[in-house]
């Protein structure tokens, strides 16, 4: 009876943890309205296959994903919308609260309180062959976009994020954090020829971009986009200390039981 006991009292504190969890799960985005980029800011664009169809919504849940939180599931196809479909300027200030915003789903709330910083090389002329990475050195700081050479003469530029989801539409204690990335491609421009149409002296400036070229305010349109962002619980520390209690009381009662025997 002791042992059952004390299994019992574990099992209850696990359940605990479950129960008290904020979103956990992959959350898997598309979007058909696609995304624009230039040297400081990205500006994704509506997407008119979401349900409803966007504007406002610029993304749309796709079927790679398993999220799990109060009032779900999302709906396959549901429309996301993503910074209030402002432009997300690369050095904004954080957090930024419901970065993600989900048209069936109020009060599923993902927050942005990180862009992540790249690291990758600088020096796009050495991305050439499949897989080799850069990120380009504007005015003397590293953009946090990834690009990577597909092999096929195109790139994947790869944007990292990170933040705190909640399913109460208010971001606090217990909340999950998440992470993941968007990684559209751009087809038929290398990275070297994203930096040259970016900065067009980028290689006589040292293989970086300058306020001049911030300043001309060229962008690139791509046409889809997706991402994938997992969030995950960590219990808070009292949580730990009462598993704890309870996995000590479980294997004392099992050593007592065997010593018994």
């Amino acid at each position: 009876m002791r042992l059952a006991s004390a299994s019992s009292v574990l099992v209850f504190l696990l359940t605990q943890v479950t129960a008290s969890a904020s979103p956990i799960g992959i959350l898997g985005l598309g979007s058909s309205g696609g995304v624009t980029g230039s040297l400081g800011l990205v500006q994704f664009l509506p997407d008119p296959t979401a349900t409803p169809p966007g504007p406002p919504w610029d993304a749309a849940v796709n079927n790679n994903t398993t999220l799990a939180f109060a009032g779900g599931p999302l709906n396959l196809g549901e429309g996301v919308q993503i910074n209030n479909n402002t432009p997300l300027f690369l050095n904004a200030a954080l957090p930024i609260d419901f970065f993600f915003r989900f048209a069936a789903h109020p009060l599923l709330d993902f927050e942005l309180t990180t862009v992540m910083a790249s690291s990758a090389q600088t020096n796009c002329q050495l991305a050439v062959t499949n897989g080799q990475t850069c990120s380009l050195l504007i005015n003397g700081s590293e953009s946090p976009i990834v690009l990577q050479a597909n092999g096929t003469g195109g790139t994947v530029a790869s944007l990292t994020l990170a933040g705190l989801a909640s399913d109460t539409g208010v971001i606090g204690p217990g909340s999950s954090n998440w992470v993941g990335s968007f990684s559209p491609t751009i087809p038929n421009l290398t990275p070297l020829q994203i930096a040259q149409f970016l900065c067009p002296n980028y290689i006589g400036q040292g293989n970086a971009c300058t306020p001049a070229d911030i300043g001309l305010g060229r962008q690139i349109t791509i046409t889809s986009n997706s991402g994938s962002f997992t969030a995950s619980n960590v219990p808070e520390p009292g949580t730990v200390s009462m598993m704890m209690l309870g996995l000590a009381l479980t294997i004392s009662q099992i050593r007592k039981r065997t010593h018994k025997a």
